[in-house]
């Protein structure tokens, strides 16, 4: 399949403590890619062993299937049911955009039935886009009906909600690790970031994902959502290690280096990634991530893969862009 239609700038940045580079800690292994993509499927199954291992399933702005292609968004939820057990696949992700249009019924309706299907086997962890909410003007209500504290509260791995939904964690526990899932929606204000601190504070124990609508876009550079969020969230916790949105029409990932004690050394890689596919043929063609943890390695291996066309990795010229391993220690 010929993946020609979006330009990327690929690069792996490293953030010193003044913002210049620097070395990577020990421990820390520099993004490899993989070498090939014709034995994925063996592959994928010998690194989740339960025992060892586990998945995440990520997406982002479905709001092009919502709209015109809901046979796509269902194709994805159905995949990743069946592939629950197989892959170990603990949680599904979808950092925002579920619909086009926030005042159009048929979109909530079509983005509904599909993340319906997987919270049938999985639990979801679901972030507001600015699509979702009409952009700057915050319409939560039509959201947080479908997608708010009320539909989700009696989960047993919720842990709470900010303004009804509009914010939310989670506890991930598996293999003896402990995670903690946190997001805001798009254009969260100082009020919003207080709590994700707050949050954040209570359970430094627990290896945090932040789960973002805007926050990296493809060239590499922080969104304006991302220029607030790293100073003020990321490098003030030291337990956040990952961080996931969408938004920008592209796929790219980056890492930055922390010293969070102020010595001089750097402590920590937090690892950064947008995964955007809407602009390409088919609002996106149903690719999707599957994150998957190795805890006794202690690395995460990113896996971009469509279950509407069978297809691993779009970008077959550059696979490092969506499809890497890097060391990431779990708590």
């Amino acid at each position: 399949m010929k993946k020609h239609t979006l330009i990327i700038l690929t690069a792996v940045f490293l953030l010193s403590l003044n913002g210049c580079a620097s070395a990577i800690p020990d421990g820390t292994t520099e993004v490899t890619s993989k070498q090939s993509t014709s034995d994925i499927d063996e592959e994928l199954q010998h690194m989740t062993d339960p025992n060892t291992s586990f998945t995440i399933a990520w997406f982002s702005d479905i709001q092009g299937y919502s709209e015109s292609r809901p046979d796509i968004s269902l194709t994805m939820a159905d995949w990743i049911v069946d592939h629950a057990e197989e892959l170990n696949i603990k949680y599904t992700i979808v950092t925002g955009d579920l619909v086009n249009n926030y005042d159009e019924e048929p979109e909530w309706n079509n983005a509904d039935q599909a993340l319906s299907r997987v919270m049938e086997s999985l639990p979801l962890f679901v972030v507001a886009g600015n699509h979702d909410i009409n952009h700057s003007d915050q319409r939560y209500t039509a959201y947080l009906s479908r997608f708010g504290q009320a539909r989700f509260q009696d989960l047993p791995s919720v842990g709470g909600f900010y303004e009804g939904g509009q914010g939310r964690y989670d506890f991930l526990c598996v293999n003896g690790k402990s995670i903690l899932l946190l997001s805001v929606g798009y254009g969260m204000d100082e009020d919003g970031i207080a709590w994700m601190n707050e949050i954040l504070g209570q359970y430094p124990d627990y290896t945090a994902i932040l789960c973002l609508h805007s926050y990296l876009d493809p060239s590499g550079e922080y969104s304006t959502d991302g220029e607030t969020l790293f100073p003020e969230v990321v490098e003030q916790n030291p337990n956040v290690r990952l961080v996931l949105c969408g938004h920008r029409h592209g796929v790219n990932h980056r890492h930055s280096v922390i010293d969070d004690d102020k010595d001089g050394m750097p402590d920590r890689t937090v690892y950064e990634l947008v995964a955007d596919y809407q602009e390409e043929e088919d609002y996106g063609s149903g690719y999707l991530c599957l994150l998957t943890f190795n805890t006794q390695e202690d690395t995460m291996t990113v896996t971009s893969y469509s279950p509407y066309l069978d297809d691993y990795n779009y970008f077959q010229d550059d696979l490092g862009i969506e499809n890497f391993t890097v060391t990431l220690p779990l708590n």
